[in-house]
């Protein structure tokens, strides 16, 4: 496979319906209860309230505009200020950081004090302890990739991986083009030896709903996949079926489908059939696509029609915050995160249902394997499938003639 295909395969994109993440990010900020006044997890806030990055302190340059990030950045311990009071020194001179930075999973003292001899509080629920949790299970999700391996370095679930990755942080795929330029390649390589072995129709639905999803976070245009349109593919099943799959329909709301009033009432339909236990998944997925239905312009569903089906979510979770099981809870969460603006703490208890999942993660810093830490990694960064975007993709769809070189070149791979 030469460079230029490398480069060609991931450099397609679609044009969909961008969401707003600001119901979510309210919602978890609520839950945590943590925060620095207007200023995120991830900044320091100025003395004049104006809010800058926390690498920004002790750089030499007066970010905030009153130099209030340049103060104490060497001192003696029992100089540091009440807004400034760890210290990160032992006898001599260093920088004083705000107390709330201790422990908190972000490296901010140059020797690392701050990190130091810490225990993990799952009581008080943080966005610092949040945040080293999605730390960790961003890392064990990089280990996946096997260097030694030719093709194929991430593995048969390169798909879940890339939505895991991009939901638990955009910038994977928006700024660093090296991971997504190399996982884009490798879906593109998946799909296109299956397809030298079989037919589209012998992919499932819901694969082609995961191929759908993972193309559109690596930038890889699901209309026009070689001579193939699988999102056209894709609506051409639904349609013909009774029954919907929630997963199918969320795909394609995520690849900016029009979704129809008939959609929704199979959506609807779906959801109050799936009362069996362990069904809950089933109804999850359907909120988070009729979620999606509702922020697409057409109108053809509100969010205030969500709230019955929420509300017989929320009758699901157990007395220690859980929801059936790790991926079940995981899922719900989404699909409040994706429907709702404020925390309901009389019907559902959202942050003890953190804590759990918070709990649930191994030594290793998984959640047991590749699917719960699929679902549970977009709840670490209050967003959901519905989040699913190529907002971020900014480069042209490719020519049809390069791709069928490189349809030849992947083929002949596996021949």
């Amino acid at each position: 496979m030469s460079v230029s295909c490398h480069l060609l395969l991931a450099l397609a994109f679609a044009t969909v319906y961008i969401f707003s993440n600001v119901d979510a990010e309210n919602l978890c900020q609520s839950i945590s209860k943590g925060g620095d006044g207007p200023c995120s997890f991830d900044q320091y806030r100025c003395l004049n309230n104006k809010c800058v990055h926390r690498t920004d302190m002790c750089n030499g340059r007066n970010d905030c505009g009153d130099n209030s990030d340049e103060n104490y950045c060497s001192a003696y311990s029992n100089s540091c200020p009440t807004h400034r009071s760890f210290f990160c020194g032992t006898n001599t001179y260093d920088r004083c950081i705000p107390m709330s930075w201790k422990c908190d999973g972000w490296k901010d003292c140059p020797s690392g004090k701050d990190e130091a001899e810490c225990h993990e509080d799952y009581e008080n629920l943080t966005p610092g302890l949040i945040h080293k949790a999605r730390f960790r299970a961003q890392n064990w999700t990089h280990q996946l990739r096997n260097e030694n391996q030719p093709t194929r370095k991430w593995g048969p679930d390169v798909g879940r991986i890339a939505v895991a990755l991009y939901l638990s942080n955009d910038s994977y795929f928006g700024g660093n083009r090296s991971i997504r330029d190399e996982i884009s390649y490798e879906l593109s390589l998946d799909l296109l030896s299956r397809l030298a072995l079989k037919k589209i129709e012998d992919i499932s639905s819901t694969e082609l709903a995961n191929y759908i999803n993972a193309f559109l976070v690596t930038c890889i245009d699901p209309r026009k996949f070689h001579v193939l349109d699988l999102v056209s593919e894709l609506r051409k099943r639904v349609d013909a079926q009774n029954y919907t799959n929630p997963s199918a329909m969320l795909a394609l709301c995520n690849a900016g489908e029009r979704i129809t009033e008939r959609d929704v009432e199979k959506l609807t339909s779906v959801f109050w059939k799936a009362h069996r236990e362990f069904w809950t998944d089933t109804q999850a997925l359907a909120v988070l696509a009729l979620a999606c239905a509702a922020k697409q312009p057409q109108e053809v569903f509100y969010l205030d029609e969500i709230k019955e089906l929420t509300m017989e979510l929320k009758k699901r979770q157990y007395r220690n915050g859980t929801v059936e099981n790790l991926k079940t809870t995981a899922l719900v969460l989404q699909a409040l995160f994706a429907s709702e603006s404020e925390t309901d703490e009389e019907n559902f208890d959202e942050a003890k249902a953190l804590k759990q999942i918070l709990r649930s993660q191994k030594e290793n810093d998984f959640f047991g394997n590749l699917a719960n830490t699929y679902y549970v990694l977009p709840v670490l960064q209050c967003r959901s499938l519905v989040n699913i975007s190529s907002s971020h993709c900014k480069a042209p769809v490719i020519d049809g003639n390069s791709m069928i070189v490189c349809l030849f070149s992947a083929a002949s791979l596996y021949t």
